[in-house]
């Protein structure tokens, strides 16, 4: 079993591993549910589509929630996390 700081390292890696050249990249939520036996984990970060530093390329801060299996710290899933 894993603890909410693993959880949200886990999180953070696979964010990494799709988005590698994610900035800014921070914590905002951990989560705990009891019925999926899973923690919820939101990242925020900004992507940079392209490799140079033009402030052009820069999006607003983006948003994920990541669920990760308390039995083996893996990512079960990643969705964008809408702000309304």
């Amino acid at each position: 079993m894993i603890n909410a700081k693993e959880a949200a390292n886990a999180a953070i890696e696979y964010l990494k591993s799709f988005y590698p050249k994610a900035k800014n990249v921070t914590l905002e939520e951990v989560e705990w549910s009891e019925e999926k036996k899973s923690w919820s984990v939101t990242i925020g970060f900004e992507n940079i589509e392209t490799g140079d530093n033009n402030p052009s390329n820069i999006n607003p801060k983006l948003y994920k929630i990541f669920r990760i299996d308390n039995n083996t710290g893996q990512v079960i899933a990643m969705k964008i996390r809408d702000f309304k």
